[in-house]
């Protein structure tokens, strides 16, 4: 199986859509787990799991419905790992 058969992970998931969701801008607003989950076909654990591993590496910061991406080139570079 190449690498192209595989399932993104929870992780590419999320990243993919808070990118695409800020358009740009660093920071995220008004979309909750489940939004974000129903926009991407997949459960809201996949979402809550990948957006605490993009916490974790200190790449965003979550609030109330807002999420601030503090490292957009690093989001944006692990598209090409």
């Amino acid at each position: 199986m190449s690498d192209r058969d595989k399932e993104p992970s929870a992780l590419e998931l999320t990243r993919r859509e808070l990118l695409k969701l800020a358009g740009g801008a660093k920071e995220v607003a008004g979309y909750t787990h489940q939004e974000m989950a129903d926009k991407l076909g997949v459960y809201r654990e996949t979402v809550t799991n990948g957006i605490a591993e993009l916490k974790g590496d200190q790449l965003i910061k979550v609030g109330r419905k807002r999420i601030t991406l503090l490292d957009v080139g690093a989001l944006r570079k692990m598209e090409t790992i």
